[in-house]
């Protein structure tokens, strides 16, 4: 699978980690305003919601800046771009997993 140049590489990953730490930080102060002890722990069902959430709002991103009709001309299919976006998104919920316990 072709990902495209680097450094539209380097966007889509950026845009979606930025998506996901708005995210993440808007779930971690719910759950403080709710009153859990624990703000970085989430069920894994909420981890899964929360990606497709940054999967949703990155693809909205891209196609408000035209990126999905720029892209798939050099190359790069959608299937390519929904991957980057959730193997971002999925790998950093793993990270906070693995770093929070």
């Amino acid at each position: 699978m072709h990902f495209g140049p680097p450094l539209y590489r380097k966007q889509l990953l950026l845009r979606a980690l930025r998506i996901w730490v708005l995210l993440r930080a808007a779930l971690a102060g719910l759950t403080l305003v709710a009153g859990w002890s624990r703000p970085f722990v989430v069920a894994p069902l909420a981890s899964l919601g929360l990606v497709a959430a940054v999967v949703a709002l990155g693809w909205i991103e891209l196609r408000r800046r035209n990126l999905t009709t720029l892209l798939p001309t050099l190359g790069v299919s959608n299937s390519g771009i929904l991957a980057l976006l959730v193997a971002c998104a999925a790998s950093a919920e793993l990270a906070i997993a693995l770093a929070v316990g």
